[in-house]
């Protein structure tokens, strides 16, 4: 009975460790995403109902990401899931990897530069509003944000106490924003 009672006892202990090491971990390296205080508003009549009224609205979002450790961070990505409709715009920097849900399964895309974007090279779900191509995000789907080595952005290695702040502008009905997406 003792030995089951040792083990158990070191069961407990090794998950309470990994644990607390996780929470530390996490302490160390801050993500927030932050919308900007400019935006502006534009008609999408994705469905052509002859819609006249603004209802979407832009922001644009920045992902900042702070190295509180004394070690030099060479390599991360991030995930944002989406929990309800926003239309992609623009991304800077980093490269971006689309994860749609179709009707025919899932649609996936590496795409090197968002501002080359061309949607005749991928099979994503996407809208053209006033010109401007956007990259349609529903509940459920998400990104995966790969940070650039380039000499302009330099998002990647992140000295210690550094940070960086890559981001997107992304439309989203007036009154909603990603805030409460998973990141």
């Amino acid at each position: 009975m003792k030995q089951n009672n040792r083990k158990k006892a070191a069961w407990i202990f090794a998950a309470t460790f990994l644990i607390v090491l996780a929470v530390l971990a996490a302490a160390m390296l801050k993500t927030s995403a932050v919308p900007r205080g400019s935006t502006w508003t534009k008609v999408f009549d994705l469905y052509d109902e002859g819609l006249t009224e603004h209802n979407y609205q832009a922001f644009t979002y920045d992902f900042t990401f702070a190295n509180k450790t004394k070690d030099e961070v060479s390599d991360f990505v991030f995930r944002l899931g989406f929990r309800h409709d926003a239309f992609l715009s623009s991304a800077w920097n980093g490269a971006l990897e689309i994860h749609q849900n179709t009707a025919s399964g899932e649609a996936v895309a590496y795409i090197p530069d968002l501002r080359d974007y061309d949607p005749a090279d991928y099979a994503l779900n996407y809208f053209t509003v006033d010109g401007e191509t956007l990259i349609a995000m529903k509940d459920g789907d998400y990104l995966v944000y790969y940070p650039s080595t380039g000499m302009n952005a330099m998002e990647i290695p992140i000295k210690a106490n550094e940070g960086t702040t890559p981001g997107f502008i992304m439309y989203v009905p007036i009154g909603a924003s990603i805030e409460d997406s998973s990141l």
